[in-house]
């Protein structure tokens, strides 16, 4: 089993805003795709874990954009997992022009849970043994968002059929949308 994947990414012309910026939910995309490409080929990806009452849940996700990817460009993309702690897996991600220049890094944090429980479930009793690679795309953790007080000025989203994914949730990559559109 390869501890580590590589893809190659046609970028759309969807994956970019109207000033030719990749969207962060292209970026997210990206990740999500290779993560699970990746997964499928540990033997852990969406169908297996299914049949364990098993799923894969983001609970973390952060990237740079060190240099904005070309339009109508490939990408190619490398993600590799780190060991997971008793209950958090980590897997980070590269993102870089066909010419070999880093344009993009990632770094994520996932977790089991039981499908019907859902409740989460132990990271090293489900993940296959391989030789985890150290190398990360950020030093130090996650950090935390500061708790905010909400006044009237909140924005109500209601999520929409096509923002659902195949876990009956909003996909991950459907909140940067969210969150960029009250910004601009």
């Amino acid at each position: 089993m390869n501890n580590s994947y590589e893809q190659t990414f046609p970028l759309r012309t969807c994956d970019f805003d109207r000033y030719s910026r990749i969207l962060p939910s292209a970026v997210l995309d990206i990740f999500q795709e290779v993560a699970g490409a990746h997964a499928n080929e540990l033997g852990i990806g969406f169908e297996k874990m299914l049949q364990r009452d098993l799923m894969w849940v983001i609970t973390k996700v952060k990237f740079e954009i060190l240099k904005n990817p070309e339009t109508h460009t490939s990408v190619k993309v490398v993600t590799w997992p780190l060991c997971p702690s008793r209950v958090t897996l980590q897997r980070e991600y590269e993102v870089y022009s066909l010419s070999g220049e880093l344009l993009i890094k990632g770094s994520s944090e996932w977790v089991f849970m039981h499908a019907a429980l859902r409740k989460f479930m132990p990271a090293n009793d489900v993940y296959p043994p391989i030789k985890f690679l150290e190398k990360k795309s950020f030093e130090g953790k996650f950090t935390k968002i500061p708790k905010c007080d909400f006044d009237e000025n909140y924005v109500l989203i209601k999520p929409q059929f096509c923002d659902i994914d195949l876990n009956g949730h909003v996909n991950n990559t459907k909140y940067a949308n969210f969150v960029l559109n009250q910004l601009c």
